[in-house]
């Protein structure tokens, strides 16, 4: 699978993620995260529709699950809707430094939202390889993943020196 084509995936799979937290932190009763609703939701680029269309379910019921047995969804997706207004900007965060797209957020204890990422941060990398271990509809292998996105058993690529070279 092609570097940008990872990349897209990704984002796509946080940009539903944010916005299944919002459907979940605003008590919305009416389910419009599913593959009929996609073309309507405005937070999704036409371009990757899609593909959203094919994980939004899965990624919808695996929220769910977050949050009815207790996990805080702030800890998966940056809640900040002002970091994700501009959808080209995270986007682009995406594609051009994806390290910093996928980076731990910080405990603040805040209710409701008890974590808080860095600016430019948009998901866990903890929640991106649960997500992607345990669900199979987002096609991605959970290496590659690892290794663009230097998480997991690659974390040590964020390393100041490390990330120099992959840079370069």
């Amino acid at each position: 699978m092609e570097l940008l084509e990872i990349k897209e995936k990704v984002f796509c799979i946080g940009t539903v993620m944010q916005e299944c937290k919002y459907w979940h932190d605003t008590e919305q009763e009416e389910n419009y995260l599913n593959e009929h609703e996609v073309d309507n939701i405005a937070s999704f680029f036409r371009i990757h529709r899609p593909y959203i269309s094919e994980i939004i379910e899965e990624v919808f019921c695996y929220m769910n699950n977050e949050s009815k047995y207790g996990y805080d969804l702030s800890y998966i997706v940056n809640g900040d809707s002002n970091g994700w207004d501009i959808a080209t900007e995270v986007y682009s965060t995406f594609i051009n430094n994806p390290i910093s797209a996928v980076s731990e957020p910080k405990y603040i204890a805040d209710y409701p939202n008890h974590y808080e990422f860095e600016p430019f941060s948009y998901i866990s990398p903890d929640a991106l390889l649960d997500y992607l271990k345990n669900n199979d509809s987002h096609g991605l292998d959970v290496d590659e993943v690892s290794k663009v996105f230097a998480i997991g058993e690659y974390e040590y690529l964020r390393e100041p020196e490390e990330l120099e070279e992959q840079y370069q």
